[in-house]
């Protein structure tokens, strides 16, 4: 059985409000709500449907004119060991059984780069410091404060 099909009652609930048309979260150009791609915003820490111009445009290292979106792979990963039980998914207040997990990794790279230079370095976010010291605890502490970081709705 394939696990999207548990979403299907949430697709059709959906399509009865949906607006007429998805539409590109960069460029606005229409796009098939069937068969489009999706980008990571960055900044915001959200999810974007994208057309195929712009979706191809990002997947480029290095060639994109902004560095703030990321194209969400195609290839889903299940781990058939992994357990969770309805208590803890309910804590992470995700709608569905599924949810995207992604790395930022333009906000980890100065940490990673800043541990292998042997570096003191800290951490400052808008709800709480980490102050500057080095070595292998330091890099930890940053990343899983990175990492459970939940940015402030726009």
């Amino acid at each position: 059985m394939n696990a999207l099909v548990a979403l299907e009652p949430f697709v059709r609930a959906w399509r009865a409000v949906a607006p007429p048309q998805e539409h590109c979260g960069v460029c606005r150009q229409a796009i098939d709500d069937e068969q489009h791609e999706h980008l990571i915003d960055l900044e915001k820490r959200a999810l974007l449907c994208s057309c195929s111009t712009c979706a191809t445009l990002f997947a480029q290292e290095g060639t994109a004119p902004v560095a703030r979106y990321r194209v969400v792979p195609k290839r889903v990963l299940v781990d058939p060991n992994f357990q969770m039980d309805d208590a803890q998914w309910a804590a992470l207040a995700v709608p569905v059984r599924l949810a995207f997990v992604f790395f930022n990794s333009r906000l980890a790279r100065w940490v990673i780069d800043a541990h292998a230079a042997g570096l003191s370095f800290g951490l400052r976010l808008p709800d709480m410091t980490i102050p500057p010291a080095p070595g292998d605890a330091q890099r930890d502490r940053c990343l899983e404060a990175l990492a459970l970081y939940k940015a402030a709705p726009a």
